[in-house]
């Protein structure tokens, strides 16, 4: 992709009100984009996690309906962040304070281009965490009680589980391992929550080997995480 490969030529242009690009390159695509997202998820700009849950709900919310390939296509979420959502990219992720040179570079590469980046730095992150947390009602509405969670708590959403692709793909399984977590936060896991969080989704990996994981729901996690408390509690190397 000729923008991710000129970001160095290209610099100057993170710093602008709008991201200038060529219209001839960019493909189209078959769903929609949403034209009052920017508005809605502005007010929720911030780094605590408190206020930015609510953006990346907003985000969610907004592409729900897609299906998980179209979720999956690289090229949407680079368009959105320079794009539609640029204004909200470029405040939240303070390019103005970056020094310039390669450490500028490389700061674009995993926020706009997520290149290493952690899955709450960019946008296709932030939405798969409120994909794969959310759990709805009987009646059609949304539960964001495990979002909510998993954002507050940043070693489960920037790593541990949620960087393990196997647990994360599974949303009843991850929201199991969430369920999990937050049933036990001040026992089990009230020290070395990432290690003790990976260690869980490594039992999980293993258990995947030889049944199908896809027919457990939350409780049979929590069932069989439970049956291994004593070897999670010995997990100390985050």
């Amino acid at each position: 992709m000729d923008l991710e490969d000129n970001i160095s030529s290209n610099r100057h242009k993170y710093f602008e009100p709008q991201f200038e690009y060529d219209q001839k390159q960019v493909c189209e695509l078959p769903f929609e984009g949403h034209e009052n997202l920017l508005d809605e998820m502005m007010p929720f700009l911030s780094t605590e996690a408190k206020i930015e849950v609510d953006a990346a709900i907003k985000l969610y919310e907004a592409y729900k309906d897609l299906t998980p390939l179209q979720a999956s296509h690289r090229p949407f979420w680079i368009y959105l962040s320079h794009v539609d959502l640029f204004s909200y990219m470029r405040d939240r992720w303070l390019v103005k304070d970056v020094p310039e040179g390669d450490k500028l570079t490389d700061h674009i590469k995993s926020h706009w281009f997520y290149k290493n980046g952690k899955l709450r730095s960019h946008l296709e992150g932030m939405y798969w965490l409120v994909r794969q947390s959310v759990k709805y009602k009987e009646n059609g509405m949304p539960d964001y009680t495990y979002t909510r969670f998993l954002f507050s708590r940043r070693v489960l959403g920037d790593r541990g589980i949620a960087a393990r692709q196997f647990i994360f793909r599974n949303e009843r399984v991850f929201r199991g391992v969430l369920d999990y977590i937050m049933k036990n936060e001040e026992t089990v896991f009230a020290h070395h929550m990432q290690a003790r969080a990976t260690y869980c989704a490594s039992l999980l990996n293993t258990r995947g080997g030889v049944v199908e994981l896809s027919t457990w729901n939350e409780n049979d996690v929590e069932s069989f995480l439970d049956q291994h408390r004593h070897e999670i509690e010995l997990q100390d190397n985050d």
